[in-house]
């Protein structure tokens, strides 16, 4: 989905960097057009560490690619009035790296409106939440209650989830904007 959402460029944004596995998804897709352009953000300095030097041994264009140390929750700020076409959510905590830092409900439903808010007719969101800590338990409960109050004529919003995986199997939302809205 997320490929068809950016086969021309576009812009797209990995709200939550991590590791960057998401970041170089979106930039192999989104920078195939000179027009193209992905920002991302995390608040760790070893994330933006980490996905920089995972997009460097791709040979991404790093020009077209904006790195933030700073929350998602100051995304709109960052696009600036832009209309991205694909966001992407990881909720909880950077692998390999301190487990006490997680995202937070407060802040990531304030992400996923802003999101919403920012995204292009047909734009994507996808959000990945984990539930194996206590703060995941809480967001994706947040996360959750916050995507069923939103419009059914501006957005579809769907949620996938193993129901047969042991050990709290995370659940994936995918959340588009119907065109005309």
């Amino acid at each position: 989905m997320v490929s068809a959402r950016l086969a021309e460029g576009g812009l797209a944004v990995d709200a939550t960097i991590g590791n960057g596995h998401d970041t170089l998804l979106l930039s192999k897709y989104a920078l195939q057009s000179l027009e193209g352009e992905v920002l991302g953000f995390d608040v760790q300095e070893p994330a933006l560490i980490s996905t920089r030097q995972r997009l460097e041994k791709a040979q991404i264009d790093l020009s077209r690619v904006s790195l933030y140390q700073e929350g998602h929750e100051n995304l709109e700020k960052r696009l600036a009035g832009r209309k991205p076409d694909v966001v992407m959510f990881n909720f909880g905590y950077l692998p390999g790296v301190n487990k006490v830092i997680t995202t937070e409900a407060e802040t990531s439903v304030s992400a996923l409106s802003q999101a919403c808010h920012s995204l292009a007719p047909s734009g994507l969101i996808t959000v990945m939440c984990y539930t194996g800590h206590e703060e995941g338990v809480k967001e994706a409960a947040a996360v959750k209650s916050w995507a069923e109050t939103l419009s059914d004529d501006s957005y579809r919003s769907l949620s996938y989830q193993y129901l047969n995986a042991p050990h709290d199997p995370p659940f994936l939302l995918l959340i588009e904007r119907k065109v005309g809205s």
